[in-house]
């Protein structure tokens, strides 16, 4: 019996710890090496691009064509974030995300920063993705496949990638972003 309570004792002071090393202490950052303070306790978002399926002759509208190199496209990011968070690549017509966002079509979606924890799409603070956008209007990005049809309302369709991380605990509810124009041909 004495045996339990030793092991349990170890096990709380070790849980104790745990929330102690993730709660608190180190130091604080305000904002990030180019002075951004978007989002807050260390969730920036450094860079976010994406590369079309060709280059874009439009300058800023990356192009992302069916048709064009089987319509791969990469998508990349860089953030601040050292510690366990959740990534979101989001379609809209606008760049910025809507309070409700449940209706906009997630084309990739992961928990970052989580070591080998048997994930076999693993991503860490920099990252890299090849998508591709089919000729059923749908996007494989990583190991989801998201039907895009009722956001494509014409073709081409113009409109916003927007990339999400967010951080703070198991509530998710530290959060920045940033949006690149895109194409879908």
């Amino acid at each position: 019996m004495s045996k339990y309570f030793q092991y349990t004792k170890i096990g709380l002071i070790s849980v104790s710890m745990l929330f102690l090393v993730n709660c608190g202490g180190g130091d604080s950052n305000e904002g990030d090496d180019d002075g951004n303070t978007e989002g807050g306790g260390g969730y920036h978002i450094k860079s976010f691009s994406i590369e079309g399926s060709y280059p874009s002759t439009t300058g800023q509208i990356v192009p992302i064509n069916s048709g064009v190199n089987n319509g791969k496209f990469t998508v990349s990011w860089k953030t601040t974030a050292n510690a366990l968070y959740q990534v979101r690549l989001r379609l809209h017509d606008n760049d910025v995300l809507p309070e409700e966002e449940s209706n906009l079509p997630i084309i990739y979606q992961n928990n970052c920063n989580m070591g080998n924890l048997g994930q076999n799409d693993v991503c860490g603070s920099d990252a890299t993705r090849i998508c591709q956008f089919t000729n059923d209007n749908r996007v494989h990005c990583g190991t989801r496949k998201t039907n895009i049809t009722r956001f494509l309302d014409q073709i081409p369709k113009m409109g916003y990638m927007i990339l999400e991380i967010c951080g703070g605990g198991l509530s998710y509810d530290d959060c920045d972003t940033k949006s690149v124009e895109i194409e879908f041909q």
